[in-house]
């Protein structure tokens, strides 16, 4: 028997059959009743199929298949077709408006199924029998007559879209399935009653017999966590499809919902007659959210619950909009130059920006969660209380006993728990009457982590490349219209960095390239560049093979270096249609093949697509699907570009509810897998702390100054002809190193500390103006500190030394900072004492793999002779001495109450210590610092950093390395502090 079937979107908004029943995050809004006890139930989205023991039923009681038995049912994960068993038949039907019998085989098996699935697109169903049987259909032109893939034993299976297998489980075992045949197999102790795969967190769901929940790892290794639940046999359970919730049912038809983050389950009652089934809906189309369970059990009613109000896992959550931000953030800016733009995006400023944005978005959620005012009341010892409803209570010490009412609250921020809840992280309170402030903030690692400086590094970097590919694409397309080729047309392309999981749950960094061809809306009698009515070739459109080549120009000219053989790619392909219908049959050349049921997305859901020569295209979203497959058939043959990638397509064909030119286009998303990873990139050694990183020592000595630290490390990414393997590695780290210890060790204030991570000219220079500026109007009684870590190189011809920023060539030397005027500009000031630090080497060599340049005819480096008769007033050059006398380091050309630190002398290497990922020089200049808590006198760290760098360099590396020491007459180098 076959009936037009009812659409439930109609139904479900129609507002005819609604209930208020509520539970707080959930909302039972639908409920529907079948006379019947329902035995099965399918779904796709809301298309809902039900079986009774007399048929197959609409959700509106429209009966489509009326059997003598009792029918089991799957819908196909692409929604066309259903899949039924029963009188001893295996069919599969097209569901359109109507249900129509594709296939149909006889099967000598009568089977008491208790459950059907299917892969990710509904080529192949497992069927399980009562006696715990598993059989495998492949379904495509014919139904195969089904393979037995397990004997007996299976309680319940389910489908693993994230690993393409089986996950079944019998009494005390869940068996893993592929191809056909059991992979792996995992022992529990608990009897298992049911499995459900939760994708989204990389686990399987496993309920027992007692009421007991578990969770494993999808690769079934590591530890069960075992959460009790109820006293009832779990029967289904199904998870949130955006929220970290699992929805659960038992044999008495009680429903339960467990919160995977804060472990907490909330009972919600009895709902059905006995033995608890439940399912999904979820829709995201043109942005309407709509989440719905499904509920059965026993008896002839569905009930359909709201349960769009969960919470979602707010780290998650934050996380991906913080994702957001930074794209927006590194992307140039109209008329921005490299200086500027290095400066904007540095890591000091991009840091911040993004610790205040998250911020900012995590207190605005909490305070969608606070109820009332904040409370500040008196305890005990000169301390009060700080309440904000519902949060955890915070005690702040303000030193004697106050009336609370004088306290006012400047500041309150929160953060995310572990329980996915909110704790106050930060009160600020000030005294009403005198203006004192007292403070709650528990003690943060302050350490910029070099994985945020390696996500900006790279940000940078794909900026850069952005702003190429977008300089290209404007140039092709002007020329293209001058030439009269396009018209009327918009082209444009845009990249971002994403973190996302592969199937098998591990994170990682992906590049993502988007390329656009739209048209745009045109003067009327005006001809566009796009797809004219009815067009899907890729040749039919002039905008499209632009972008394709284009494409495929840029790909080969900016993009290859990422393509490493095996690296994987996809390809998520859209065409774009306007509102205008497809009224009659359009003809389809069947150049690309008939399609059957092609996976393919249709404004974002899963669907499937079939088309062929005498059928036409009858459809928008058809049209839309082969103007992307017209741009994966172009890909494929006309480019050898990606033969050595693995590639994936996906795509996706989008309707719009407009009209016009300008929604007519085509868009191709290109996806490089763990970009990280690549060689094109910087490589970085996998990052851990060394001792010196960790538990710094407070020292008695505290300073009051001023501090200028530079690290530059990534040369590459800011000079074309430069490699990664002319980096310096671990440079930026020396730098946050030396920051740690002024401000921990030695307690000089955070914002009297400038840092720059990877510094250009102009960034070093206007700091280094900065400093001057700091000396001369607040240096008396203050001391300076200058830190550097990087490439130094010697001038070709006068062997004087300069210290390199990123973004200078080795090859124009004389543009970059002369270490000798530096040292001139400071020593003229007023200040208590200047402190130099310097971990480079100037003799061309360096702690890369390789040379800044391979320099010719460079002897060695020198800072000019002091002038015969000893110094004068007028600061000239110096040089180093070797000597352990104290009155042959005084050099008053440096400046009376200056001392400089250097790592190596003469054409000596300074070298890099791998296994602490510093530079050799600043790990054991901070070792020392930390094992005497910062209290020793200039000499004795002198003489300790010179002894230890010399013997490793020769142990370990068989190089010499002469750490060496320069000061002026009025530094007591054998008693004077380091630092005091």
């Amino acid at each position: 028997m076959i009936n037009r079937l009812a659409i439930l979107s109609i139904l479900l908004f129609a507002g005819n059959i609604f209930f208020a029943t509520s539970y707080s995050q959930i909302k039972k809004s639908y409920e529907f009743d079948f006379k019947e006890d329902i035995l099965w139930l399918t779904n796709k989205e809301f298309k809902i199929f039900v079986s009774t023991k007399k048929g197959v039923y609409t959700l509106n009681n429209v009966q489509v298949l009326k059997t003598k038995n009792r029918p089991s049912i799957k819908l196909s994960p692409l929604g066309r077709e259903l899949f039924s068993v029963g009188s001893f038949k295996i069919s599969s039907f097209k569901v359109s408006d109507e249900l129509n019998l594709i296939n149909e085989i006889n099967t000598d098996l009568n089977y008491e199924l208790k459950k059907i699935i299917s892969d990710k697109y509904g080529r192949n169903y497992f069927l399980l029998s009562d006696s715990g049987e598993i059989f495998a259909h492949k379904v495509g032109n014919e139904i195969s007559k089904g393979e037995k893939i397990y004997d007996s034993g299976i309680i319940d299976f389910t489908w693993s879209a994230n690993l393409g297998q089986v996950f079944a489980v019998s009494d005390q075992q869940i068996l893993a399935i592929r191809d056909n045949k059991v992979q792996k197999s995992f022992k529990v102790s608990n009897p298992i009653s049911s499995v459900h795969t939760f994708e989204s967190l990389y686990k399987v769901a496993l309920g027992h017999e007692d009421g007991s929940i578990s969770l494993v790892d999808q690769n079934m290794e590591g530890e069960i966590n075992e959460y009790k639940v109820s006293d009832s046999k779990i029967t289904s359970i199904v998870s949130h499809p955006e929220d970290p919730h699992l929805f659960i049912g038992n044999s008495k038809g009680e429903l339960y919902t467990f919160n995977t983050i804060s472990k907490k389950i909330l009972p919600l009652g009895k709902i059905h007659k006995a033995d608890l089934k439940l399912e999904i809906i979820a829709t995201y189309k043109y942005g309407d959210e709509k989440e719905f369970l499904i509920s059965y059990g026993e008896d002839s009613k569905i009930a359909i619950w709201d349960i769009t109000k969960f919470d979602p896992d707010f780290k998650l959550y934050v996380d991906k909009r913080i994702g957001q931000i930074k794209n927006k953030f590194f992307k140039r800016q109209k008329n921005e130059d490299e200086i500027s733009y290095s400066k904007r995006t540095s890591l000091d400023v991009s840091s911040d920006y993004f610790n205040k944005s998250r911020q900012s978005i995590i207190d605005s959620i909490a305070g969608t969660k606070r109820r009332g005012q904040t409370k500040i009341s008196m305890v005990n010892n000169g301390s009060v209380k700080v309440k904000v409803d519902p949060f955890r209570e915070v005690i702040v010490n303000v030193g004697s006993n106050l009336d609370p009412s004088l306290l006012g609250v400047k500041e309150l921020n929160y953060n995310i728990n572990e329980i996915n809840s909110f704790d106050i992280s930060n009160v600020l309170l000030v005294n009403k009457e005198n203006g004192n402030s007292y403070v709650y903030n528990p003690e943060r690692d302050k350490r910029i982590m070099r994985e945020e400086q390696e996500a900006i590094s790279l940000a940078q970097e794909i900026s850069r490349q952005e702003v190429i590919l977008k300089n290209n694409l404007t140039e092709i397309v002007a020329s293209l219209k001058e030439d009269g080729i396009i018209n009327e047309v918009d082209l444009s392309v845009d990249s971002r960095l994403v973190k996302e999981k592969d199937s098998t749950g591990k994170e990682e960094l992906n590049l993502k390239v988007s390329f656009l061809s739209k048209g745009v809306t045109a003067e009327i009698g005006a001809q566009t560049s796009d797809y004219g009515a009815g067009k899907y070739n890729l040749f039919d459109s002039p905008s499209a093979k632009t972008l394709m080549d284009f494409f495929i120009k840029s790909t080969e000219e900016n993009l290859s270096g990422y393509l490493e053989e095996a690296t994987r790619v996809t390809f998520k392909i859209t065409g774009s249609t306007d509102k205008s219908r497809v009224n009659s049959k359009l003809p389809y050349d069947g150049e690309y093949g008939n399609f059957k049921n092609f996976p393919y997305y249709f404004q974002g859901s899963l669907d499937g697509v079939t088309i062929d020569k005498q059928k036409g295209i009858l459809s928008n979203s058809e049209l839309g699907f082969l103007r992307t497959y017209s741009v994966r058939e172009f890909i494929e043959n006309f480019t050898d570009v990606f033969d050595s990638t693995r590639n994936k397509y996906i795509h996706y064909s989008e309707e719009s509810n407009l009209f016009g030119a300008d929604q007519r286009k085509i868009k191709i998303e290109l996806t490089i897998h763990e970009i990280d990873k690549l060689s094109a990139l910087k490589k970085s050694d996998e990052y851990r702390l060394s001792d010196v990183d960790t538990e710094i020592p407070s020292s008695s000595k505290k300073i009051n100054g001023y501090a200028l630290i530079i690290g530059n490390e990534d040369y590459s990414s800011y000079q074309s002809n430069v490699s990664t393997s002319q980096n310096v590695p671990f440079a930026s780290r020396d730098a946050e190193s030396f920051k740690n210890y002024l401000v921990q060790m030695y307690g000089l204030p955070e914002e009297n500390i400038i840092l720059l991570i990877n510094g250009t000219y102009g960034e070093i220079s206007q700091n280094l103006s900065k400093f001057q500026n700091l000396m001369k109007f607040d240096g008396k009684n203050k001391q300076f500190i200058f830190y550097y870590s990087g490439h130094g190189m010697p001038h070709e011809t006068t062997n004087n030394p300069y210290l390199m920023p990123v973004d200078i060539s080795g090859y124009t030397v004389d543009q970059a900072i002369s270490l000798n005027d530096l040292l001139k500009d400071f020593s003229i000031h007023d200040y208590k004492k200047c402190t130099l630090v310097i971990d480079a080497c100037f003799s061309g060599a360096s702690r890369s793999p390789e040379p800044l340049i391979n320099l010719k005819g460079v002897g060695k480096w020198r800072i000019k002779k002091k002038p015969e008769g000893g110094s004068k007033k007028s600061y000239i050059d110096f040089d180093f001495v070797k000597s352990d006398n104290q009155i042959d380091y005084m050099n008053p050309n440096i400046g009376s109450k200056m001392i400089l630190y250097s790592s190596s002398s003469g054409e000596e290497t300074s070298l890099t210590d791998d296994k602490n990922q510093h530079g050799l020089f600043t790990y054991h200049f901070l070792k020392i610092l930390k094992d005497n808590k910062g209290d020793i006198s200039s000499k004795e760290l002198f003489d300790l950093v010179k002894d230890r760098v010399g013997k490793k360099s020769i142990l370990d590396f068989n190089k010499p390395q002469t750490p060496e020491i320069l000061f002026g007459e009025k530094i007591n180098f054998n008693s004077d502090y380091f630092l005091k």
